[in-house]
């Protein structure tokens, strides 16, 4: 029997079909064998917001030329995307001058493993699985899922817990919270009482089911974040783009009456 697939269904295969090719892959990866190259891609990527040749210059100490030259094999690579505009408050017009070059992360995803893995595409298929139970009533199945997720994260607290010494206080805790949501692949930056996660491990599996991934994101961070003891940080849904869908702020500065989602 022939299946009719909606357009959720297409753009689900458009994301799993067009991945680039892994002599791509290899290029891509291999443009970060240059240890300068590799720390100011990671510069671009935890700045959060687009930088300019000049910004990389000063940060590294080097001409603007050498800038230019890596943050464009960068682009050319396929990890960084480029722009131009003005700064802020810089008129145009005639006489202006040209716009500068800004330079942001790729929002294309690139992965080699040898031998070639797709995780992805399993992972799109249980999640298909998921949501077609869902839709008949599948609760026990979707309330697995969350005690699964939030049993995994209570684990992998108390193992970091132990190899820290079981150090309860604040600072250890969230030192511990910000190290385990970097090894996870969140880029967790700290701001004035609140955690930002400016990458979301799980993307296109969100994009395409933020029903069930977003919440088992939620009791993934929950888990982890309860078993520190009393909680330091409250992790919450609050979706915005470009980047993870959860947000972690700080118990004692959550408006009164505010709970964690």
């Amino acid at each position: 029997m022939v299946m009719k697939m909606d357009s959720e269904e297409t753009s689900i295969n458009e994301v799993l079909v067009s991945r680039i090719s892994f002599d791509e892959r290899v290029i891509a990866v291999a443009a970060l064998a240059d240890s300068l190259r590799r720390e100011i891609y990671r510069y671009v990527v935890f700045k959060g917001t687009p930088v300019s040749r000049f910004e990389v210059a000063s940060r590294f100490d080097i001409a603007h030329h050498i800038a230019k030259f890596h943050l464009d094999k960068l682009v050319k690579d396929g990890l960084l995307e480029a722009d131009y505009k003005r700064p802020n408050g810089q008129r145009g017009g005639p006489g202006a001058g040209r716009p500068t070059k800004y330079y942001r992360r790729s929002s294309r995803e690139i992965s080699v493993s040898l031998p070639d893995r797709r995780y992805d595409l399993v992972g799109h298929i249980f999640a298909r699985a998921f949501m077609g139970v869902l839709a008949h009533d599948g609760s026990d199945l979707k309330d697995a899922l969350r005690s699964a997720a939030t049993s995994l994260g209570i684990s992998m607290s108390r193992e970091m817990r132990q190899s820290d010494g079981n150090d309860d206080s604040e600072t250890v805790a969230t030192e511990l919270l910000m190290s385990a949501l970097g090894k996870w692949g969140f880029e967790p930056h700290q701001n004035e009482g609140v955690i930002v996660l400016a990458n979301c491990p799980f993307c296109d599996l969100a994009s395409a089911y933020p029903e069930i991934i977003c919440e088992m994101n939620l009791d993934l961070i929950q888990g982890f974040v309860t078993s520190l003891g009393d909680p330091v940080w409250n992790p919450r849904l609050s979706p915005s783009e470009n980047r993870c869908c959860i947000v972690l702020s700080e118990s004692r500065t959550l408006p009164s009456g505010e709970m964690c989602s």
